[in-house]
Parts: structure tokens; sequence; C-alpha cells
């Protein structure tokens, strides 16, 4: 374990044997705010960062902050939400942090990076529910056409939510349970291609999302709030291994148990 007491962002970890490498801390989001919460999550391989991201909005919280982080020099990103733009040129190891309020934001870049959404602490906004969470946001070339996934916990209070990123005229297929979804739609207008979020309450324990249409591809990220509590994880991902060939990652999740003020942490699996 490697810690220090100043930010470890930009941290290139190398190893001759397949490894997991989680990351987080105990932080203040924002830095503003003076309480530590502890937030975590496994990172992706830099072979695996994509340049086409779209980010969902944390409903029903009211904003949310992002990171974005190069490995190659003279990375161009380009951040825009429906009422901003933003261009930024990065370097090895260099990362940015994006504040754009609380609906989707589109980010596009001219080489692979890595997008990790946050929630703020629940002192950030009162009238918000939860305290921080830490989620790599999955690449859209990293979408998958069916998904399976827990949100069991031990605390009652808490609210759990999906928030699905598909096209717009995919839609209609899409199915949580067999069944149709009831879901706050957020459009992305501003995206290349015509794409809405659909951001769902979950009850229950496991869940599956999949589509009529076993070629239609989305994303999903599943995430929660409770008194003092937030979690947040991708529902899974797609890669392509050195034959070209789909691989799906699932990601399982401590079922029991929410520490104080943590957020669960995730394990890929292949």
């Amino acid at each position: 374990m490697l810690r220090h007491s100043s930010d470890l962002s930009g941290t290139i970890v190398k190893s001759n044997k397949p490894i997991a490498v989680f990351s987080g801390g105990e932080v203040e989001i924002p830095k503003s705010i003076s309480d530590l919460d502890s937030v975590m999550s496994q990172l992706l391989p830099v072979e695996h960062w994509d340049t086409k991201f779209i980010v969902p909005p944390l409903y029903p919280r009211s904003d949310f902050l992002i990171r974005i982080y190069a490995f190659n020099p003279n990375t161009s990103v380009t951040v825009r939400n429906e009422t901003h733009e933003k261009t930024h040129s990065l370097t090895a190891g260099m990362f940015i942090e994006e504040h754009l309020g609380n609906g989707p934001v589109v980010v596009n870049s001219s080489q692979p990076i890595s997008v990790v959404q946050y929630a703020f602490s629940e002192n950030h906004d009162p009238s918000s529910h939860g305290d921080p969470l830490m989620m790599v946001i999955p690449g859209i070339h990293q979408f998958s056409s069916d998904y399976l996934f827990p949100t069991k916990t031990d605390h009652n209070e808490m609210k759990h939510y999906v928030a699905v990123i598909i096209r717009n005229n995919s839609l209609s297929g899409l199915r949580l349970d067999g069944k149709l979804l009831v879901a706050k739609i957020f459009p992305v207008h501003f995206s290349e291609e015509d794409y809405v979020v659909v951001v769902q309450e979950l009850r229950g324990y496991v869940h599956k999302l999949t589509h009529n249409d076993h070629t239609i591809k989305f994303g999903a990220l599943v995430y929660g709030f409770g008194a003092n509590l937030g979690y947040g994880f991708p529902a899974g991902f797609e890669f392509l291994d050195i034959g070209r060939y789909p691989r799906k990652v699932y990601v399982y999740l401590l079922l029991h148990g929410i520490p104080y003020g943590t957020i669960i942490p995730e394990c890929i699996m292949c």
C-alpha cells in the first residue's frame, strides 16, 4: 500500500504480472468543506482507457465533480454540457477538475483518458442527502448489452439508483428486470450522437438491465445515498481483448455493512 498526505493522482503503477489497483483516501469534497470522508474505487489499466464519455447526473443530488486524467503528452480534452464548453491541453500524468452543475457532461479527447466522477459532501449542500462517492466512468466504447448487479445493504434508509446512458432511438427497448423503466430522463443533445441519460430508482436487491435488441449497447452506473453515506460503481464494462473479441467484465460489490461515511469498494472480476 502506498500512502501519503499529499494527492497521489498521476502516480504510475507498473507490474510484470496482473494486478488490481485501488485508489482513494480521506478527502474533503469540495476542498472548502472541513469534513473528511472516505472514497475508494478500483482503477482501469491505461490500456482500457477511452476517448469518449458521457457522465450522468447524480440525480437527485444538485451537482457533482469530475476529474480527467491523461497518460500521454499533448492530450486535448473537450468538456461540455448544455451551457458550457471548455478545451484543455494535458501533459502526461496531468489531471483537471470540472464542476459544471447537475446535468449530463460529455467528454471527448484526442488520446485515451480516464474520467472519474465524485459526489459532494452532504455539508456542501444541506438539502442533499448522502455523502461523497467516487466512480470510474465507462467510455462509450466500453458499453455492454446487458448488466447484472446487486444493491442490497443493511441500511434501510438508503435510496439506490441506476443511471443508464443510451441512444435516444433505442430507449424504448430498454428493460429493468424485464419491465419498462419509469424514470427521470436527461437529454444529451449536445453530444455528437443523440444520447439520453435515464435515472431509475431501484427497489430490491439484485437487478438485470437488458435490451430487446441484443445488439444495442449502453452504459450503466449504480449509486446510492443515505444519512452520512454514499456509494457508486459502474455496473460493468465490455472490453476488446487482444484478439478483438468482446470480453465482459461485471462488477461485484460488498453486499453487507457499508462502513460509516464510506462507499462500497468495487471488485472487478473477469
